[in-house]
C-alpha cells in the first residue's frame, strides 16, 4: 500500500500520485518541512520526474533548476517524455520498468502496448508555460 500524505491540501492522496501530479508540492515540503522524507519508490518516481522535465524544452512556471537538490539519483535517464504543451508520456522502452509499473493504478488510460499518463497528469501541465501554437500530440508515436 502507498504512502498517504496527512497533512495539507492533498491529505489522504498517495504521496506517488502528488509526485505525478504536482510535484511542484512534493518539492516544497521537501525544502520547507524537515521531517518530511520519501522512501525508496517515491524518490525513484521524484528522480524520474524531476529529470523527465529538466531533459524537456518545456518552460516551467518556477525555474526547473529547483528540482535538483532533491534528486537522489542524477544520473538515472529519464522515462518520462514532455512535449511543449506539457503532455507527459511513458517512454516506449521503459514501459515495463518498476517505476512505471508501481504508478499503474494511477493511470486513467491504457490500451494495447500504450500507456498514456495524460489523463491523470493534467494537473502538471499546471506548471508548464503553455506555448500559443497548438501541439497535437499523436500518441501512437510514443508508444510504439
Amino acid at each position: 500500500m502507498d504512502k498517504v500524505l496527512t497533512f495539507g491540501k492533498y491529505k489522504g492522496e498517495p504521496v506517488k500520485k502528488i509526485i505525478l501530479t504536482h510535484i511542484g508540492y512534493i518539492m516544497w515540503c521537501l525544502s520547507n518541512l524537515t521531517w518530511f522524507k520519501l522512501d525508496t519508490e517515491e524518490q525513484d518516481l521524484y528522480d524520474a520526474v524531476a529529470l523527465s522535465i529538466l531533459d524537456s524544452d518545456c518552460e516551467t512556471i518556477y525555474p526547473k533548476e529547483n528540482l535538483k537538490p532533491y534528486i537522489a539519483n542524477p544520473s538515472t535517464e529519464p522515462i518520462f517524455g514532455i512535449t511543449r504543451n506539457g503532455v507527459i508520456y511513458v517512454k516506449s522502452w521503459a514501459k515495463n520498468s518498476p517505476i512505471v509499473k508501481s504508478i499503474m493504478k494511477y493511470r486513467t488510460i491504457a490500451s494495447g502496448h500504450r500507456l498514456d499518463l495524460s489523463g491523470l497528469m493534467n494537473s502538471l501541465n499546471k506548471m508548464f508555460i503553455v506555448s500559443g501554437d497548438d501541439d497535437t500530440v499523436d500518441y501512437d508515436d510514443f508508444f510504439n
